[in-house]
């Protein structure tokens, strides 16, 4: 990170390859490397949301925004998203999140509803798990 507050080294940082590549074709370059590590974040975060504790300190973060983020600013439609995908991983972290009263309230604050809420009309896993997602934001949120 030290080395991107270096302005001349900023475009020569993201397009690195040791194989010469363009960087979107190496699947070891920086740019595929955070790529990676972003999707294995949501993927960790999807299963650490299956616990009522973990959702809660989850959802003190600025985590729920940037899972909702994930998929407003995703540039491809919900039937095309690969299985375990960035924006798969999200759905799944945002539904597992909902199903606690602790972290609903801050999905709800973020938005969450609106966002996920076009997804229904897609059909597939996505808009079975919006819909599983929306039904638990709509429950009152036990006190």
């Amino acid at each position: 990170m030290n080395l991107s507050f270096l302005e001349d080294s900023i475009n020569n940082i993201l397009t690195y390859s040791d194989r010469g590549m363009p960087p979107l074709e190496d699947d070891n370059s920086l740019l595929r490397v955070l790529e990676k590590l972003l999707v294995w974040a949501c993927g960790l975060l999807k299963n650490l949301a299956k616990s009522e504790d973990n959702a809660k300190l989850i959802c003190k973060t600025e985590i729920p925004v940037c899972l909702l983020d994930n998929i407003r600013n995703s540039t491809t439609p919900p039937n095309l998203w690969t299985n375990n995908s960035l924006e798969e991983f999200s759905l799944f972290v945002i539904l597992n999140l909902a199903q606690w009263s602790g972290s609903k309230e801050a999905l709800l604050s973020a938005g969450a509803a609106d966002v996920i809420k076009p997804i229904v009309a897609e059909g597939y896993l996505q808009g079975l798990a919006v819909t599983m997602a929306t039904a638990l934001l709509r429950q009152p949120i036990a006190k």
